[in-house]
């Protein structure tokens, strides 16, 4: 394990232990719309990238990370890689921001974005890498993920569905291939096929993107959103139903006054006004 994905593991393990002790902690840096563009507070733009909803989105972004980085961070040097990490990271949120630019209570947690630009960075320098599912002894060449992945992220994205963090997952992983074959034009020769199966679609549809952002609506009016979550907006859907919560109870304190609360009202007052 290279020095950067040693550190990288060991402060998102400490911030995600402190999050899931403190949601107020795990709020102040999570990405977030209204803070990064109205507050100003571009350290979300990096500090969500360590916070996680949960044990389960950690372990899975980061057994990514570390089956991705295994030699390739050593091959390419400590500077590069964390280049390709953080600047995966930056272009990821920069893009979900983008995105989710008119909906003023988006936030979102986790290193997808970073993980993604590792991830593809290490399918265009390494040709012959392959993969193989867990529990079936079968190998396929690391591109055709990444293409089926583009892909996936694409049409999660034209259909706004499940409130994945596709934007994020898409930009990151293209960041990370475009910063390797920079350093490395070479590999335009020795593996162009593969890059330009993952790059082509990928960058056509984020200039499309770009242009006509009004066109994501069109998958809201032709499907249905899935019932599914990931693990960092599972967080964000929850937050928001809080405040809701809170904000009745707010609302009939104003309207009737406090002691009109049965016990079982102020018991979740005292809940929610501990937790938000």
């Amino acid at each position: 394990m290279g020095l950067v994905t040693f550190v990288v593991l060991l402060v998102c393990v400490y911030i995600t232990y402190r999050g899931r002790k403190d949601k107020e902690f795990l709020s102040r840096y999570s990405l977030d719309n209204h803070a990064v563009l109205v507050s100003k507070e571009y350290r979300r733009l990096l500090t969500s990238g360590f916070v996680h909803a949960d044990w389960r989105h950690l372990g899975a972004n980061m057994l990514t990370l570390y089956l991705f980085s295994y030699r390739f961070e050593e091959t390419i040097g400590l500077g590069l890689f964390a280049g390709i990490f953080f600047g995966s990271l930056l272009a990821g949120n920069l893009f979900a921001l983008f995105i989710n630019r008119h909906r003023s209570h988006y936030q979102a947690v986790g290193a997808s974005g970073a993980v993604s630009g590792v991830m593809f960075a290490a399918i265009a320098f390494f040709p012959s890498l392959t993969l193989r599912f867990v529990v079936l002894p079968i190998f396929f060449p690391g591109w055709i993920y990444g293409l089926a992945y583009i892909l996936y992220s694409i049409a999660g994205i034209r259909r706004g569905s499940g409130n994945i963090g596709h934007e994020a997952h898409l930009a990151g992983g293209i960041f990370g291939m475009a910063t390797i074959l920079a350093f490395y034009p070479n590999l335009l020769f020795e593996n162009p096929l593969p890059i330009a199966a993952i790059l082509v679609p990928s960058l056509v549809f984020l200039v499309y993107t770009v242009a006509r952002p009004d066109s994501l609506l069109i998958g809201k009016f032709i499907s249905k959103p899935k019932k599914y979550e990931s693990q960092d907006d599972r967080y964000n859907s929850e937050k928001v139903e809080r405040e809701q919560e809170l904000n009745k109870l707010l609302d009939k304190i104003n309207d009737k006054g406090i002691e009109r609360l049965s016990e079982k009202e102020k018991e979740q007052l005292e809940e929610l006004s501990e937790t938000l």
